[in-house]
């Protein structure tokens, strides 16, 4: 009993130093980055300084917040300082499409659920002078939910590759989920299931030739009615 009571306080421990490691971690790596920019910003590289900092942000948002939750405001943002980045390695365009809705940009979801499948979109459709095109919709009445659409104008796939692709996302894909695209579906899986229980929808739609589509139904807040 008292050894593992001893092996229990060892790994209690253990948990507690990589707890603390992995909040260390962003913080150094987020200040090295601070360091480059001010090094930049005296060499007057504007190019080198404006993408340090835009992934300086990324980072901030994607591994120095805690919890799940974020709104759909500081999604895009974040998605957008992707896209940045993304735009000094590959040459395509990007439009993020929003109503005037302020309500709409303060609606609660989860965090880092857009960037998986824009990634996607970048990678197997949009790059070389492609295109992609994130467009958010309300769904039903204001706080009814909301609907989020990410195209590209890429290659697109067969049927039987979308239905393999989305078979990955289900069930873990074996091998070849880990290299493609299925390891990011099958994460945005996950989180829209532990974030709505079932309530949220993720869909793609491709064809050969035209591009693929990936959209995702988001519900509002569920609504308790007093008994």
């Amino acid at each position: 009993l008292v050894a593992e009571v001893e092996r229990k306080e060892k790994r209690r421990a253990d948990l507690e130093i990589e707890s603390l490691l992995c909040r260390i971690n962003p913080h150094f790596l987020m200040n090295s980055l601070y360091t480059i920019h001010w090094l930049a910003v005296e060499r007057g590289e504007e190019e080198l300084d404006r993408l340090v900092l835009a992934l300086n942000r990324l980072l901030c948002y994607n591994i120095g917040k805690a919890g799940m939750a974020t709104t759909l405001g500081e999604e895009l943002e974040s998605l957008d300082e992707y896209l940045v980045l993304q735009r000094s390695r590959y040459d395509f365009e990007y439009s993020i499409d929003v109503p005037p809705d302020e309500g709409l940009l303060r609606a609660r979801m989860p965090r880092f659920v857009l960037q998986p499948l824009v990634e996607n979109a970048l990678v197997h459709g949009a790059a070389g002078s492609g295109r992609i095109a994130v467009r958010v919709a309300p769904l039903g009445p204001p706080g009814g939910g909301l609907e989020i659409a990410i195209e590209d104008d890429g290659p697109g796939m067969s049927a039987e590759r979308l239905l393999e692709l989305m078979e990955e996302g289900r069930a873990g894909g074996g091998a070849r989920a880990g290299a493609g695209m299925g390891i990011g579906l099958r994460y945005v899986k996950r989180v829209l299931e532990s974030f709505y229980g079932g309530r949220a929808c993720l869909e793609l739609e491709s064809a050969v030739g035209k591009g693929t589509r990936a959209r995702m139904r988001l519900p509002g807040p569920e609504r308790r009615v007093a008994v």
